[in-house]
């Protein structure tokens, strides 16, 4: 399950030296929501059902190939 948040910010922190991935990410479809996520060395699959504040999320991890077909 995933709740989803905002949060308006006056000033953004410094980010130096923070670890992060790179995030590569597409959708394939609105309605359902399904996207395709590649991060770091690994590939996903992910579908949203509907609401507003809070959803379920259903990932799991896809081939390269799969990936690429989808993207």
């Amino acid at each position: 399950m995933e709740i989803e948040r905002k949060f308006l910010v006056k000033k953004i922190p410094p980010l130096d030296g923070l670890k992060y991935d790179k995030i590569i990410q597409g959708y394939v479809s609105l309605l359902p929501e399904i996207r395709v996520r590649k991060k770091g060395d690994e590939y996903y699959i992910c579908e949203k059902s509907d609401g507003d504040v809070v959803r379920e999320e259903i990932e799991r991890k896809i081939d390269e190939k799969t990936f690429d077909e989808l993207f």
